[in-house]
């Protein structure tokens, strides 16, 4: 293969392996549920799709932080009781983590798709 620009050459060479990746998590909700902290360290991209498995309405929260221990709300979605929703990141951070909460006793499944460095 013949270059132009040698720019486009070292494009070529350095390629980044990326590969798709998925986590399940279950979730009983007695008032308030949280996933594991999830590493974004070598995140590309990735999709939170929250299914409401129980019989009442919840609310996931997607949060980031960047030391695991302070958490910031990033995304909010309200799901209805056999719904699924999407959360997206909007701010970047190294770990993420879905905090589920009812006015009752909730049941949610949390599917993380995401794509990552290798």
């Amino acid at each position: 293969m013949k270059f132009n620009n040698p720019i486009d050459e070292i494009a070529v060479a350095a390629t980044i392996n990326v590969e798709f990746q998925e986590q399940t998590f279950v979730l009983p909700i007695p008032g308030t549920a949280t996933t594991p902290s999830i590493d974004a360290s070598k995140l590309v991209k990735g999709t939170f799709f929250v299914k409401n498995t129980g019989a009442i309405p919840i609310t996931a929260t997607l949060e980031v932080s960047g030391d695991g221990i302070s958490w910031v709300p990033d995304t909010v979605k309200n799901v209805p009781a056999g719904n699924v929703e999407v959360l997206v990141p909007i701010m970047y951070g190294k770990y993420y983590h879905v905090v589920c909460t009812a006015g009752g006793v909730g049941n949610a499944t949390i599917i993380f798709s995401y794509q990552i460095y290798s």
